[in-house]
């Protein structure tokens, strides 16, 4: 069985990475992360300077999978930092929101549409969620608007490919490989 994982180089991820591995699958894991670790393809990848040339080039390197799943999280903003008065919106924080959707919402979509044909009835596709989504909104919520939107994006985008691709498309939220790792936020 193959796995193509993005984002599980460190964390949770790499947790969950070597866990498909000892299920059987060997992972190809995109990250930014050196992990070297039997069972694993890493494929390096500059997240601040992803183009659609460099995922193409990933892409070509990957057979047909059992399994997708997105973990990547590139820097979250806006969040508690970015409301402050004396913190100013300018080119370089435009940049980094802008290279976060892409990197965390665009992305996937881009990949499911190459992959195409390699995305088979029972190929499982899912994404890291968090249960932050499910919960109702507080006076706290907005500490966290950057990683809520883009996670309310992903699932709405899961769904949405649910309806009109093949494949088994699922949501995880993160905590319980490994009471070490787990975190609320």
């Amino acid at each position: 069985m193959n796995a193509l994982i993005l984002g599980g180089g460190s964390k949770w991820g790499e947790e969950f990475t070597k866990l498909l591995v000892t299920k059987g699958y060997h992972c190809y894991l995109v990250t930014g992360s050196k992990l070297s670790v039997a069972g694993i393809t890493t494929i390096d990848v500059d997240w601040l300077n992803l183009t659609l040339d460099d995922v193409d080039r990933v892409l070509e390197q990957i057979p047909d999978v059992d399994l997708v799943f997105f973990n990547q999280n590139c820097w979250g903003g806006p969040n508690t930092e970015d409301f402050s008065l004396d913190n100013g919106f300018n080119e370089h924080t435009l940049a980094q929101w802008t290279n976060s959707y892409w990197i965390d919402c665009q992305l996937p979509v881009y990949i499911i549409k190459q992959l195409k044909h390699r995305i088979k009835p029972t190929t499982k596709v899912g994404w890291m969620m968090t249960g932050f989504i499910k919960q109702p909104l507080t006076d706290q919520n907005w500490k966290y608007a950057g990683y809520g939107s883009k996670k309310f994006t992903n699932l709405a985008i899961m769904r949405g490919f649910s309806m009109y691709r093949d494949g088994i498309f699922f949501a995880v939220n993160p905590w319980g490989i490994d009471e070490n790792n787990r975190r609320d936020h």
